[in-house]
């Protein structure tokens, strides 16, 4: 009987796109709070089930301990942590799907945290034709098809209590309100005039 719930956290996916809409590196304090995660994917469970976590990561082999209080922080808190060094255009994707196939067995439902429709959406709807519940966790604008899939459930990052501990300005058109919505420039016009002289690079 299936009675698992397996989350898979894409950490540098999830990490880029944060710094897009940041605008700048995430600072750790700016990351996710990844111990909401954790509660949210508690709250899903119906009596009986287990739940598992795990975090994929890639570390650049120049610096290792950038990362490490950070993987040593997961596993404390009841993360597995999947770690890879960083190799030019290395990535932990196929790990990731390997993961999910080999869990899919015995998984209720596959949770994956990433923006990445590019290298899941294939795999997952593979995955949710056997009849596991696939919900991907992203942010809408940067999902792409993971984010419009009828065979996905798709869930803002926002949109999970106190995940988020930065305000981040988007630009979200999946849940405007009937009577339309304004959205302010980022920058004035004069700045975008001053910009638009500037000789490109």
């Amino acid at each position: 009987m299936r009675q698992r719930r397996v989350l898979a956290w894409d950490a540098p996916n999830i990490d880029m796109t944060f710094s897009h809409l940041l605008g700048r590196r995430p600072a750790p304090s700016d990351r996710p709070d990844l111990r909401s995660l954790l509660r949210w994917l508690a709250a899903r469970r119906d009596p009986g089930d287990e739940i598992e976590a795990s975090v994929f990561v890639n570390v650049p082999p120049d610096r290792p301990q950038a990362l490490q209080r950070w993987v040593a922080f997961l596993t404390s808190i009841g993360f597995r942590a999947f770690v890879r060094p960083k190799r030019e255009d290395s990535d932990v994707d196929e790990a990731m799907v390997a993961y999910l196939r080999e869990r899919a067995p015995e998984a209720k439902e596959l949770i994956v945290g990433s923006n990445d429709a590019q290298r899941f959406v294939g795999p997952l709807q593979e995955l949710a034709s056997d009849g596991i519940a696939i919900t991907v966790l992203g942010f809408v604008e940067f999902a792409g098809a993971l984010a419009g899939t009828p065979s996905l459930t798709f869930v803002d990052l926002e949109d999970i209590p106190e995940l988020l501990t930065v305000r981040l300005e988007r630009i979200r058109l999946d849940n405007l309100p009937e009577e339309g919505q304004w959205f302010e420039p980022r920058i004035s016009p004069e700045e975008a005039l001053e910009l638009a002289r500037q000789p490109s690079r």
